[in-house]
């Protein structure tokens, strides 16, 4: 069965992770909000990010690091996820700006 796409023509329906795991195969919203979970449960700031990628409409997870540096001065570090095939590109990886379009 073909994957589909957010914001697609066909009628989005974001199945449970029981369903999902269950059938066997999912869309990229299906593993984006599976891969999100999972982070979270590791203790991760993780969100479902729906957007654009290079190939049209897309979901992938985002992970949020916040660190404290010297006196009050905060570090934030990002990493985008790829939840189809589980690449994880740096924030400073000249990637992300091609494969994440918009959001």
């Amino acid at each position: 069965k073909k994957n589909e796409k957010p914001g697609s023509e066909k009628q989005e329906i974001w199945h449970n992770f029981n369903t999902f795991l269950a059938a066997g195969y999912g869309d990229c919203e299906d593993h984006a909000a599976l891969l999100c979970s999972i982070l979270l449960g590791f203790g991760m700031d993780a969100y479902v990010v729906i957007g654009q990628s290079t190939d049209g409409p897309h979901a992938w997870v985002l992970t949020r690091m916040v660190t404290k540096g010297l006196g009050d001065h905060e570090i934030r570090k990002y990493c985008f996820w790829e939840a189809l095939s589980g690449q994880k590109y740096d924030q400073k990886d000249p990637r992300v700006n091609t494969l994440y379009k918009k959001v």
